[in-house]
């Protein structure tokens, strides 16, 4: 994905996926992207380091990912969608006009079903691996309107994923169409917000992730 629309990106997902991968276990808590790891002239070798009970990812000796992979982690239900409206948005068009910086293996948002005060219902199309299906779960977020969901931001301001609280790989890669379910949990106390998905494949759970995202200014390109 492209960010920046300028710089190709490994998306949060994916960094968090290798550290899982590494790891050997099914989950990651305490998770924080430090910085981009960026592709301006082709691929890249990226590090994974286990140092003090932490998975790193290291790219040239910046450390860019760093989580600690547990195999322990509780799933809370999904909160009720509230004032929830039917929506058949088509995820094309997002990626067409623009809302959306994935590029064609990336776009895996198929339609929405439903929105709600606290967020939405979707369907996603077959991944071709889990960190692009864990990609999607975010596609469904309006990351460039949040005040839609947390009244009490300010608009003009973009949101990324920036801090992973945990993540549960609960079953194998789909091979069909799944349902992922997006919620809103508040804000911290820095105002970050807290959003969570739960993705299931004919109701039997298969990733669950939470996630703050930090807040930048749109500016020309985000506008």
């Amino acid at each position: 994905h492209c960010p920046t629309w300028v710089l190709p990106a490994l998306p949060m997902t994916t960094m968090a996926w290798l550290a899982v991968q590494a790891s050997g276990q099914n989950g990651l808590r305490e998770a924080t992207a430090l910085r981009w790891i960026t592709f301006p002239e082709g691929p890249r070798a990226v590090q994974i380091q286990q140092k003090e009970g932490k998975i790193l990812l290291v790219v040239e000796g910046q450390t860019c990912f760093v989580g600690i992979a547990s195999a322990t982690i509780d799933v809370p239900p999904a909160p009720t969608l509230q004032d929830s409206q039917p929506d058949n948005t088509a995820g094309a068009s997002l990626y067409q006009a623009g809302r959306l910086f994935h590029g064609p293996a990336f776009q895996v948002l198929d339609r929405f079903i439903a929105r709600g005060t606290n967020g939405v219902s979707v369907l996603l199309k077959p991944a071709p691996s889990m960190d692009v299906l864990l990609d999607g779960g975010t596609h469904g977020v309006p990351h460039d309107a949040l005040e839609q969901w947390f009244p009490m931001l300010q608009a003009g301001k973009v949101g990324y994923p920036l801090r992973l609280r945990g993540l549960k790989i609960a079953g194998r890669l789909p091979t069909g169409t799944v349902r992922c379910e997006i919620r809103t949990l508040g804000l911290t106390s820095s105002k970050m917000p807290v959003i969570a998905f739960w993705i299931y494949e004919e109701g039997r759970l298969v990733a669950w992730m939470e996630w703050e995202e930090a807040l930048l200014p749109k500016g020309k390109i985000g506008s």
